[in-house]
């Protein structure tokens, strides 16, 4: 099992080939809601927040706490 980062699940947002594929081999991943909260706090303060906050939602349902 993988606990993520903030930093490894904003390079697997932007498309890093190399997390994108080790997440995608992994089913088995987690993260903090320490995390979640620092990716929502971003989104919103983002130019493109619906698209990104739809992205971290995505996410959550894949990982666990």
């Amino acid at each position: 099992m993988y606990c993520l980062d903030t930093n490894i699940i904003i390079e697997f947002f932007r498309g890093n080939a190399v997390i994108v594929r080790r997440l995608n081999e992994n089913k088995n991943i987690s993260t903090t809601t320490l995390n979640l909260c620092e990716l929502y706090k971003g989104a919103y303060l983002s130019t493109s927040s619906e698209l990104q906050i739809r992205q971290i939602n995505d996410f959550a349902k894949r990982s666990q706490f």
